[in-house]
């Protein structure tokens, strides 16, 4: 499929078919890697790695472990 180069400013953007798109999970505003590998542009999804609440806690150790936050007298109808 070819498409054409349009210009934005300082740039040069690719308009990515719809179709192309979905299949790499795409959608607007998502993250993407651009790179040049033999001089072919390869475009790859930026993917967020996800934690379970059993990994993340699995790095809190006594030594990184925070102390208690005074965040000063109750202004509302806090229940501690």
């Amino acid at each position: 499929m070819q498409v054409s180069l349009q210009q934005q400013a300082d740039f040069l953007t690719l308009a990515i078919p719809k179709t192309i798109a979905n299949q790499m999970g795409l959608q607007f505003n998502s993250i993407v890697e651009v790179i040049l590998v033999n001089g072919n542009l390869l475009v790859k999804p930026v993917v967020k790695p996800k934690f379970t609440l059993e990994q993340l806690l699995s790095g809190v150790t006594t030594d990184n472990l925070h102390g208690e936050v005074d965040t000063g007298q109750s202004t509302g109808n806090e229940v501690y």
